[in-house]
């Protein structure tokens, strides 16, 4: 399955500009913060799975309120393609809808081990790998989840709409 992030990357270009442009900064007075925001959208995105929760019966919360928060996350990591110009076309095949919760709570460990690897972000080859490969694992976890990519579009233009929004009426 080829999955491409062209469109998406489009309007995060131009909701970047939009967003830095009323608050007067640039990415590269950002980067960190946005590093942040990325780790703690993947919190959330977690939450809302509850793979983590050994503790808890209850189950995921629904398909909707976790497709909130992964979109919240393809927000972010499109930020930083973008600045790294990373080819946002990504060959993913064999995509199985994941079930059990250790091997869900291993994937979102993953993840959280290349945002730390990150860390301080230089553009560099070395970063660009790294970031390419979050983006690549964080989409084949949300399509293991049995989330499928028109409904990432579909929520990403909701969520968009929302964001421009928010900056016109200064809600953020």
């Amino acid at each position: 399955m080829i999955i491409s992030l062209s469109e998406i990357l489009i309007k995060q270009q131009q909701l970047d500009k939009y967003i830095y442009d009323h608050n007067n900064v640039g990415i590269e007075d950002v980067k960190q913060e946005l590093l942040l925001a990325t780790i703690v959208e993947l919190a959330e995105f977690a939450n809302e799975v509850r793979s983590f929760k050994f503790w808890s019966k209850r189950g995921m919360n629904s398909k909707e309120d976790i497709l909130e928060e992964y979109v919240d996350g393809i927000h972010f990591i499109s930020s930083f393609a973008n600045y790294y110009r990373i080819d946002p076309i990504f060959n993913l095949s064999n995509i199985r809808i994941i079930l059990d919760k250790r091997v869900i709570t291993n994937e979102f460990n993953k993840l959280f081990y290349l945002l730390t690897k990150i860390n301080y972000l230089k553009p560099n080859d070395y970063n660009a790998k790294l970031i390419k490969k979050y983006i690549k694992q964080y989409i084949l976890l949300g399509l293991g989840l049995g989330i499928k990519f028109d409904e990432i579009k579909e929520a990403y233009d909701k969520k968009y709409e929302i964001n421009i929004k928010r900056q016109d009426s200064g809600t953020y």
